[in-house]
């Protein structure tokens, strides 16, 4: 008898088996490069919906100059362990879900000075 996946089988299978097949180079080599994509994805700094509608409502503006910023004081926050932290950045604060790279408060210059800050375990100045 001819053993198909395992199994023992009366026959002789026409074509071949899923044991046979093989991936393409193009798409084994694809995947890598999935992969490196995913990660960078992953990497990338966010916004959640709460502090985007509050960058907006405050009038916050955000260059390129100042997300680079961003994201680099989140990276010196993780290589600190910290978990949530207080991002400062032309006079405005933000706090940081650090381990998932989120910024999930805005708060500018005149709501700071009225606002009292728990939950952090860090601050970065940027």
């Amino acid at each position: 008898m001819v053993e198909l996946n395992g199994i023992s089988v009366p026959f002789i299978p026409i074509g071949e088996t899923k044991s046979s097949r093989k991936l393409p180079i193009e798409l084994s080599q694809g995947l890598s490069e999935f992969q490196k994509v995913f990660a960078d994805e992953i990497a990338k700094m966010k916004l959640t919906s709460s502090a985007q509608s509050k960058i907006n409502d405050n009038g916050i503006s955000l260059s390129d100059l100042d997300m680079i910023k961003l994201e680099s004081a989140i990276t010196r926050a993780e290589s600190k362990k910290s978990e949530t932290a207080m991002v400062m950045l032309n006079d405005n604060a933000y706090i940081v879900d650090v381990p998932s790279r989120s910024i999930i408060n805005a708060i500018d210059k005149q709501e700071l000075m009225n606002t009292v800050i728990k939950g952090i375990d860090s601050a970065v100045f940027a």
